[in-house]
């Protein structure tokens, strides 16, 4: 078993990241991957936590590390970057306590509740595991001399897992306030968008796919239908809501569609 020694100077420690066996994946289903932000003021820290991670596949998608150095650069990263699933903070930086600090500015964020924040710390004297988890918005704590790459690997895979179901909870929830609102309101033309917009939602979240798809509708009878247009859509479909479905760029998609609607 080889390991990795990078000395933390601000805590003069050794973080040890221990070369476990941790199973790779060769290919990736999904391209998008899932944006952990690292934030410790000690450089040798990032390169270490890199490469334990380097390679990694969790749920199918890689990771990919955003790197902050301080406190304040972690609260600008969190507000400005979307779809952070993960935090891993050291307590320790420009104050004894600007990790812990920051959790509260992040938890005041909106939309902040799904990120899962790991408190990674090379001094658990200045924040005790116990007190810690009592009165901060964390989802682990982890001392850096315990984190082989295997519970680096098993801490981030259940973090990722936990906030991938917060967010699946908040999909359904947006397409059934939707889907609520628009129900008393189908008779009016912004309650059937809202309706088949939040179906679009509803059903994305089911099937466990990115909330992207559209939704027509055709006016006339058997024998003299008009020309579909599309009344809902997410993703990179939402700027063709209203539009003719001949504006679709995407032939195979509006050749299916076209032949659904010729047989309905």
């Amino acid at each position: 078993m080889d390991s990795v020694n990078v000395i933390d100077n601000n805590e003069n420690e050794y973080l040890s990241i221990l070369e476990d066996s941790v199973e790779t994946g060769l290919e990736v289903k999904s391209r998008k991957s899932w944006k952990v932000l690292v934030v410790d003021d000690d450089p040798d820290v990032h390169k270490a936590t890199d490469f334990a991670l380097r390679g990694l596949i969790i749920e199918d998608r890689p990771i990919r590390l955003i790197h902050a150095y301080s406190a304040g650069e972690a609260l600008k990263l969190i507000t400005d970057t979307r779809d952070i699933a993960v935090a891993i903070l050291d307590v320790v930086m420009e104050t004894e306590d600007a990790g812990l600090a920051v959790i509260r500015q992040i938890r005041k964020l909106p939309g902040s509740q799904s990120l899962r924040i790991i408190l990674r710390t090379g001094q658990p004297g200045y924040a005790p595991e116990l007190d810690t988890i009592r009165h901060f918005d964390i989802n682990d704590y982890k001392t850096k001399s315990e984190l082989t790459r295997t519970r680096l690997y098993t801490s981030l895979t259940t973090a990722i897992r936990s906030y991938n179901q917060m967010k699946k909870i908040d999909e359904m929830r947006s397409g059934l306030e939707m889907v609520v609102k628009a129900s008393t309101e189908l008779n009016q033309k912004r309650g059937l968008e809202l309706f088949a917009a939040g179906v679009v939602e509803q059903l994305c979240a089911l099937l466990n796919i990115e909330p992207e798809g559209l939704i027509c509708a055709q006016t006339g009878g058997p024998e003299d239908k008009g020309s579909p247009r599309i009344i809902a859509a997410a993703g990179r479909y939402s700027s063709l809501i209203e539009q003719p479905l001949t504006n679709l760029d995407n032939q195979a998609i509006r050749g299916a569609i076209e032949r659904c609607l010729r047989e309905v």
